[in-house]
């Protein structure tokens, strides 16, 4: 009931300049900033000389507005990696030179170039299925979610959320196809979930929520 996902950090085709620059501008989702700040950027800015300037948001809102400058005013850029993949075949992203990054040698073989010439990932995680087990019958698989006991009791997440595309391929495999080479019938299967599904949410805050007080009682997260 888990499926991986990679989260990746790809340099910008408008930061060919950035050695040259006073300012480094990374986009990212603006998690534990004070212990960030006082553990990364700070020494990070003492060794460069530089300053260091976040734009923040979820990967859809970011992507999106990058994309509308046509890859302009960020330098680093992190995403998951459906979004990442976005932003490549759109052409807004820069190869990375390995040549002056040597360290990416002592990552794990599956992140040092998980999406060809581009960016490093530099997390994985996964998304599973949590569930109330005094309020519903156990869950063991992707398919179960479309069971008819579940009515009105399941929560999805956005599809503007880490997980929301995650739910776009399982539905695929719930429907016998790639959901990369066949979105409509991924997205058909996603519809008739529909009936068992009681509400989206945009946050992790939010589902938690949802399950606690019972308004759902089966989620993805």
């Amino acid at each position: 009931m888990k499926t991986t996902l990679q989260i990746s950090m790809i340099a910008l085709l408008a930061s060919a300049a950035a050695a040259q620059a006073e300012t480094l501008t990374i986009s990212w989702w603006g998690y534990n900033g004070d212990k960030l700040n006082a553990n990364i950027i700070e020494p990070f800015k003492e060794k460069c000389g530089c300053d260091v300037v976040f734009e923040t948001g979820n990967n859809a809102d970011r992507l999106g507005k990058l994309t509308a400058r046509g890859g302009k005013g960020v330098d680093v850029i992190y995403l998951t990696d459906s979004y990442s993949q976005l932003g490549i075949e759109s052409g807004i992203f820069q190869e990375l030179d390995r040549s002056r990054i040597p360290n990416v040698e002592e990552l794990y073989d599956i992140a040092q170039a998980p999406q060809g010439a581009y960016g490093p990932a530099y997390a994985v995680g996964r998304a599973g299925i949590v569930y109330d087990a005094e309020k519903v019958e156990p869950i063991t698989s992707w398919g179960d979610l479309w069971r008819e006991d579940l009515a009105g009791a399941v929560s999805l997440p956005g599809i503007t959320t880490t997980a929301g595309p995650m739910v776009v391929v399982m539905a695929g495999k719930h429907a016998g196809v790639d959901a990369y080479e066949d979105t409509d019938a991924a997205f058909a299967a996603i519809e008739e979930l529909k009936p068992n599904t009681v509400k989206n949410y945009n946050t992790g805050s939010e589902m938690v929520n949802l399950i606690s007080t019972g308004e759902a009682s089966v989620a993805i997260a």
